[in-house]
């Protein structure tokens, strides 16, 4: 993330623990993906622009 400049932090704009983190990467990664990468694809028609494992783990991705 860090060469795409781009940080994931909760919706109250607080630091992801290291365990959530985790989770966010392995759990919710996998949910998103589990029905034809649908949970990711929702990203460009969402107002938010969250996908399936963001708005599990209450997590928005900022640029910088």
């Amino acid at each position: 993330m860090g060469m795409m400049n781009i940080k994931v932090v909760k919706t109250d704009y607080r630091s992801l623990s290291f365990l959530m983190a985790g989770l966010r990467g392995s759990i919710g990664y996998y949910l998103s993906s589990l029905i034809f990468w649908v949970g990711c694809l929702c990203f460009f028609v969402d107002k938010q622009q969250q996908t399936w494992h963001d708005k599990i783990f209450n997590t928005i991705v900022l640029e910088g």
